[in-house]
This record gives structure tokens, sequence and C-alpha cells, in this order.
């Protein structure tokens, strides 16, 4: 409790971040299932008129630039893929709410669907918090069309082919790897193990 008080007090110093977990609603679930048939999940941070804000912790253990760490951070664990499906997810949310397809209690005002925005225009925004060292915080956005967005959905595509090639090897038994033995070259292995470099050392 004392670290998201904190996390929070921290967020809410930053003036281009003080409102970025108000005025909307926490941990919006949505399930649907896909052109394929894969059913799919995904649960908004929290849903704005404009934007999906979602917080990350970041530890920035080896003390680089902030700035710098939160955008290794975006790559290193793909967050851009999981934000693209989470847009998606946003996608079915908007079609859902219009059709009155909701389920639990809502606190929102009836007829709040109409004042969201569109699934094109909806933007994505991420709250980075560093926990270790000092309290700092970066507002990042993703604007719709965004390049990186982009290749996070052929990604996904791809990642969906490859569930259902093994959903139709394997079925619901487990799913294990069945490559082949290979025979490893010299040349596989790194520079300082081959044979002719250590002769010529």
């Amino acid at each position: 409790m004392q670290e998201v008080r904190q996390a929070a007090a921290s967020i809410m110093l930053n003036p281009h971040l003080a409102r970025a977990f108000q005025g909307g609603i926490p941990e919006v679930s949505v399930f649907w299932t896909d052109e394929h048939g894969i059913p799919c999940k995904c649960r908004l941070d929290w849903l704005k008129p404009r934007t999906i804000v979602d917080l990350k912790k970041c530890a920035n253990q080896r003390e680089r630039p902030f700035d710098v760490t939160v955008l290794l951070a975006i790559a290193e664990y793909r967050y851009d893929v999981s934000a693209r499906h989470y847009l998606d997810g946003y996608r079915h949310l908007y079609r859902f709410a219009a059709e009155g397809r909701l389920f639990g209690d809502c606190p929102l005002k009836p007829g709040w669907h109409a004042r969201i925005a569109s699934p094109d225009d909806m933007r994505w925004t991420w709250v980075f918090h560093q926990t270790e060292g000092p309290p700092v915080t970066k507002g990042l956005e993703l604007l719709p069309g965004s390049s990186a967005l982009n290749r996070a959905a052929r990604e996904i595509a791809q990642a969906k082919q490859t569930y259902l090639a093994c959903l139709d090897k394997f079925g619901t038994r487990q799913w294990v790897s069945d490559a082949p033995i290979e025979t490893i070259d010299d040349t596989d292995l790194p520079v300082w193990m081959r044979e002719d470099v250590e002769e010529a050392v």
C-alpha cells in the first residue's frame, strides 16, 4: 500500500500526468472472438474518453536516464504488442457498448458510450513510474496509425497463425517441440570456441 501511495503521489506531482487516472473507469475487461474463432481478452488499466492509460512500473536497475530506460522497456518487453492487442479489444468494446452488451456494475452514466472516441481515433498512453531510486514518472503516447502499432499487428497475426497450427496439431494435449536432432557445426559456436582459433592462439 505504501508503494502504491508513493507512486500515486509521484504521478500527481507531474502536471502532465496529474489527471491521467481521473475522468475514466479502471480495469475494464473485454472478451471477444476474433475472425479466426480464437477467444481473446484484455483488461484496460484506465479507460478515458480519448485514450487508454496503461501504468507500468520500471526498476531502472542500471541507472540509465529514465527517458532511455522506458524506451528500452517498451522494446524489450514488447509493450507495443500488448498495446495493439488492447486497442483491438477496444474496437470490440466500442461496438459492444453501442449494442448495450455490458455486464457488471458500470459506474458511468447512461449514454457514456456515445462520448468515447471511435476506435480509429483512440490513443494509447503509457505512464511509467520508477520503482527504485528517485520517484520519476514519464508519459508516452502512441497515436493512431503508429508504425509501431502496425508492426505489432503483423506480429500478432503471425502468433495467431502459430496458435491455430499448434491447436490443429496437438489439440488439447500438451504442446511440445518435436524438432529433429540437429548436428552443430563449428561455425554455429562462438568464435572463441572454434578449434582453428585455439590453434592460432
